[in-house]
């Protein structure tokens, strides 16, 4: 492996083991992004932040100026707000869907749940609801929703479940954020049972105004880079991890997310447009069997 002359580094992917050298994908103030010759995947060369207190920060007062944040926190205390954000925000629309595939009383865990809507729909399917995050501020905001018990400040490696507990595991836009993503991978395995699904979704590196804004040298968002993104990824990319733990992999992309009747029919046009290639995350349900 290729490491920026500042920052530390392993051999070797950290996805596929490969330990050809990495191509430059793109230059950014305190590091880069390199992407690994075996299997496509964009990893940050970049100096390491406390993952706790920089999500606790974006969960707290002010948000970071990111008004994504700042929205979720008002839904989580307004029961029409939370339908909003659960039929217009299609990850979350995607993902609830897919929940209703579950029998009544299937165990579902939202891993990163943030401000507790998708376990909140969750429960309204009548399934049973439980949650992590790694932001204190929006644990308490998901417990007032689904219950205290249910929700814990902590990393999928830290909860208090057996393995196999699981019918249902969803990991909405968290892959993006690890270092690594291959410990996460084995423990989420782990806590599905055998013929429990994962519902998974990251930001598609392909998505077309970071595209655009790339090509001419500019950064996309602020929240794209390090210490928010640490990985970047495309639909073969995620194929080829996943593929790793799951025999059955359905893999699409979502549209853009744009406030307001007009907004959504734009994004639509746009993900037509692009043949759903361009669209602003990637969507995979995996399962074992």
């Amino acid at each position: 492996m290729m490491t920026h002359p500042s920052f530390p580094g392993v051999g070797f992917c950290e996805v596929c083991g490969d330990d050809r050298p990495r191509r430059v994908a793109e230059d950014f103030r305190g590091g880069r992004f390199v992407e690994c010759a075996g299997c496509g995947v964009h990893f940050a060369e970049a100096p390491r932040a406390s993952l706790n207190d920089y999500y606790r920060d974006l969960w707290s007062a002010g948000n970071l100026g990111c008004r994504p944040y700042a929205d979720k926190v008002e839904a989580a205390r307004d029961p029409a707000r939370l339908e909003g954000l659960l039929t217009s925000v299609p990850r979350f629309r995607w993902a609830a869907r897919r929940l209703r595939a579950l029998p009544r009383g299937a165990k579902v865990l939202d891993v990163g749940c943030g401000e507790g809507a998708v376990l909140w729909e969750a429960r309204r399917l009548g399934l049973e609801p439980h949650g992590c995050d790694l932001a204190a501020p929006a644990v308490e905001l998901a417990r007032g929703l689904v219950g205290r018990d249910n929700v814990h400040v902590a990393t999928v490696d830290r909860l208090p479940y057996a393995a196999a507990t699981f019918d249902g595991l969803l990991a909405l836009e968290v892959l993006e954020h690890l270092p690594n993503p291959r410990p996460f991978l084995d423990r989420v395995a782990r806590l599905l049972k055998p013929e429990g699904v994962l519902l998974l979704t990251v930001p598609n590196r392909h998505r077309a105004f970071a595209v655009a804004k790339r090509a001419l040298g500019r950064p996309h968002s602020s929240t794209d880079y390090p210490p928010h993104h640490y990985t970047r990824w495309s639909a073969g990319a995620l194929r080829g991890l996943l593929g790793q733990y799951f025999a059955r992999l359905d893999v699409s992309s979502l549209p853009y997310h744009w406030p307001g009747t007009a907004g959504g029919l734009a994004a639509g046009v746009v993900h037509a447009l692009t043949g759903g290639f361009m669209g602003q995350s990637l969507c995979v349900a995996a399962s074992a069997v």
